[in-house]
C-alpha cells in the first residue's frame, strides 16, 4: 500500500488535464518517451481541430517543459531529463494509473 502523502501528491499532479494525458501515455508505452513524441501526442489529444498550429504546439512544449513535466517528476510519477529531452515511468506512476483507472475522464461532468 502507498503511502498517504504519496497519493496526496500524486492526486496534486493529476489535478491537471495535460497531466493525465502525459500519464496515460507514459503508462501505454511502459518506456522512455521523448518528449518531442509527448508532445505530439498530447497536442492531438487536445486538438479541435484537424491540425494544430504552430503557436499552440510551442505553447504546449513550453507549459510542458516549465509546469508540467517538472511537477510530474517532483511527484514521482515520471522521470524527466530536461537536458535529453526524455520522460520515463517512475516509482509513482504505477500509482497514477491506479487512479486513473478508479475515476473516469468525466467523472466531474456527471457529479
Amino acid at each position: 500500500m502507498s503511502h498517504p502523502g504519496t497519493i496526496d501528491t500524486v492526486l496534486e499532479a493529476l489535478a491537471d488535464y495535460r497531466r493525465r494525458k502525459v500519464c496515460e501515455y507514459l503508462v501505454r508505452e511502459g518506456t522512455c518517451i521523448e518528449t518531442a513524441d509527448v508532445v505530439t501526442h498530447l497536442s492531438a489529444e487536445l486538438s479541435t481541430s484537424s491540425t494544430a498550429s504552430p503557436t499552440s504546439n510551442q505553447r504546449l512544449e513550453v507549459g510542458l517543459h516549465h509546469v508540467h513535466l517538472p511537477l510530474l517528476d517532483d511527484a514521482d510519477v515520471l522521470e524527466y531529463d530536461d537536458r535529453a529531452n526524455s520522460v520515463e515511468p517512475d516509482r509513482n506512476l504505477a500509482v497514477a494509473e491506479t487512479i486513473l483507472e478508479a475515476v473516469p475522464e468525466n467523472a466531474a461532468e456527471t457529479a
